[in-house]
């Protein structure tokens, strides 16, 4: 059995993980492409943390606890065992911090982007989803901190590290073509 290509993207929130993944698939057509998004695997009982600046308690979605790793390395073992894809890509902030899924991934991809642009793409998202202004405080409370935690430092484990505030055709060329190499069509 030939197991499938594994393309992990990671990043910030609000680098542009989804848009890169998203067009990677798209550039993809002639292979059987799987995509899984991290964002998808939260697990149900919250992650309670008080922010280092104003000590209030947040909901901390950014924290690796608040991620069900174990459900997406399942999730992932099984399309590599089953064989039904040719290329799996997979898209999450916390990605490279998880040992045993960044072992799982042929090719990783770090999404960079100035915390300055990942708010404002971040305070855009919230009010087209009608979320006031006051309530993406939690960002420069308790967001950033984690994301100079868990996010940052991993970049250092991708193979390839994109400009988020660019265009991304480079970057799906190149795993276009890492894909068509390792993968060549029938």
């Amino acid at each position: 059995m030939n197991s499938p290509i594994v393309i992990g993207i990671a990043g910030g929130s609000g680098s542009g993980k989804t848009t890169l993944s998203r067009k990677i698939y798209d550039a993809l057509t002639k292979y059987k492409v799987e995509l899984i998004e991290m964002d998808r695997f939260y697990k149900h009982e919250r992650v309670q943390s008080r922010s280092p600046f104003s000590n209030q308690v947040y909901e901390d979605f950014d924290h690796p606890d608040s991620i069900d790793s174990t459900s997406i390395q399942q999730k992932l073992s099984l399309i590599m065992k089953s064989g039904t894809s040719d290329i799996v890509i997979i898209e999450g902030f916390m990605l490279f911090h998880f040992e045993t899924l960044k072992e799982m991934l042929d090719i990783k991809v770090y999404v960079d982007c100035p915390p300055d642009e990942r708010l404002l793409r971040r305070v855009s998202k919230l009010a087209g989803w009608g979320i006031q202004e006051e309530d993406y405080s939690d960002y420069l409370q308790l967001i950033r901190t984690r994301h100079e935690q868990y996010v940052e430092p991993c970049k250092w484990h991708a193979d390839i590290i994109c400009n988020g505030l660019s265009q991304t055709s480079l970057a799906v060329d190149l795993i276009s073509c890492y894909v068509s190499k390792q993968k060549p069509l029938k």
